[in-house]
């Protein structure tokens, strides 16, 4: 397998190729957002067949997170607002 760093969009993203010369890349720490309990950053590891599907997996992995944390904010209000 060699790896070969590249930069796409100014990030850096590592290309795989493979021994049956398929090509995958990979953006590792990623910024998804703030965790709203702790206030850390989240940053996950996106993993492509192409460039274009990485940028799109890019954008969707931020909407879900964003998604998510605005359920549980929700949720935090809903349980504070009972008690």
């Amino acid at each position: 397998m060699e790896t070969e760093t590249i930069i796409h969009n100014g990030k850096k993203v590592i290309k795989k190729i493979k021994k049956d010369k398929s090509i995958s890349y990979t953006l590792k720490g990623t910024f998804l957002g703030k965790d709203i309990k702790t206030g850390k950053q989240v940053t996950t590891t996106i993993t492509a067949k192409t460039l274009k599907q990485l940028d799109r997996a890019i954008i969707q992995a931020r909407l879900e997170f964003e998604k998510m944390a605005q359920h549980e904010k929700k949720l935090s209000s809903l349980i504070h607002w009972k008690i």
